[in-house]
């Protein structure tokens, strides 16, 4: 009788073993299959906040980020710290990630430029990550590259150049120059999706923009940080969206005074 039973604790142990082992496997599962990969392949534009606050701290949102997924493209305009786990929560492809867009060069706005770099060449990216931006943006990625050379290294030698591509580590940085600051200038055009930069005041940072992005009769603009500008109204007439940063000059006021 006690054989038998010591059988049947076994025989129920191995049962809940497998069970557990087949609950660990389902959700490794779940997790490698989650990127909305749909969305590379049908014919519409694509626009996820995935980040919508501020330079200020706060438990709801974290800094700015929005991207653009249309003709197979996927790009980031800004990544604000917080922004690239966002990203990875929303399942958006990651490894997809071709694009950076960079509207100008506060710290709100490009905290997660090696984490999205990183971040996505772990993913699988297998091509090198082009970030844009205005003048000074070779020397911002070249701080985030030098950052990261360390831990890039280590991850090649564990993983092994097979499954991370050394070249695609590296970034590569494209100065946007518009000749015309009442106009827009074509960044680039890729599988019918037309991306073009124009100019916006968000002085004293100079040049800063704000970009606007064409696909199949559908257009998104960013405004980036700025004031209202006659160019920025040109630029957004018959948007079909129009993602515009705002400031609260009645909370900036506020938070003026009780400091002082």
């Amino acid at each position: 009788m006690k054989r038998v039973m010591i059988y049947i604790v076994l025989v129920v142990m191995t049962s809940t073993l497998l069970s557990c082992q087949k609950i660990v496997e389902n959700r490794i599962n779940k997790g490698l299959n989650r990127q909305k990969l749909e969305i590379l392949k049908d014919d519409k534009m694509h626009v996820f906040l995935v980040g919508s606050g501020g330079p200020i701290n706060n438990s709801e949102r974290v800094a700015t980020s929005t991207a653009i997924i249309a003709g197979g493209t996927f790009l980031l305009v800004d990544v604000g710290p917080g922004t690239w786990r966002n990203a990875d929560l929303l399942n958006l492809p990651l490894d997809n990630l071709s694009t950076i867009l960079l509207t100008h060069f506060h710290s709100d706005h490009i905290g997660d430029l090696g984490e999205a770099n990183f971040g996505s060449w772990v993913a699988g990216r297998e091509k090198s990550l082009e970030i844009y931006g205005p003048e000074g943006v070779e020397q911002v990625v070249s701080g985030f590259t030098m950052a990261y050379a360390l831990d890039t290294k280590y991850r090649i030698a564990h993983h092994g150049e097979s499954v991370l591509k050394p070249a695609a580590a590296v970034p590569v940085s494209r100065t946007v120059i518009i000749e015309n600051p009442d106009g827009a200038e074509l960044v680039f055009e890729r599988n019918g999706l037309r991306v073009f930069a124009f100019m916006v005041d968000h002085y004293p940072v100079e040049p800063a923009f704000g970009y606007r992005f064409e696909y199949k009769g559908n257009r998104v603009v960013i405004s980036g940080d700025t004031k209202k500008t006659p160019n920025l109204i040109k630029q957004s007439k018959n948007a079909d969206i129009l993602i515009s940063n705002a400031l609260s000059f009645n909370l900036v006021e506020t938070i003026s005074k009780t400091a002082m």
